[in-house]
């Protein structure tokens, strides 16, 4: 399911995370051994593809996968609306992108000073 995230421009604190799904399932952190994941983040000049991290995050007492991903001061300094997705990939090369269905939407708002 895609979401939307609003920051202000230049903040690099907030950290980006989702729990992706597959068909509405979570994803067992134990199933993804030996997989990597990046952050992508595109719209108008700003192209972002950066290693992301695969976390273990308890929910309802089942240890399920989560991306996290803190962006650095390039990522953040444009103001404007961007699509954000996580590009899983598997030992063998194999790609899954999520969310599936959609992009989630990051809204970068001009900052004050």
């Amino acid at each position: 399911m895609s979401k939307k995230i609003v920051i202000k421009r230049n903040d690099t604190k907030p950290l980006f995370t989702d729990i992706p799904t597959i068909d509405g399932a979570n994803i067992p952190f134990s199933t993804l051994d030996g997989y990597t994941v990046s952050f992508l983040l595109k719209g108008g000049s700003l192209e972002v593809k950066r290693a992301a991290s695969i976390v273990s995050k308890t929910i309802d007492a089942v240890e399920v996968a989560e991306f996290q991903y803190q962006p650095v001061p390039d990522d953040v300094s444009h103001a404007g609306t961007f699509r954000q997705e996580w590009e899983l990939r598997a030992p063998d090369g194999k790609l899954l992108t999520f969310p599936n269905g959609d992009y989630n939407q990051v809204i970068i708002k001009p900052d004050l000073g």
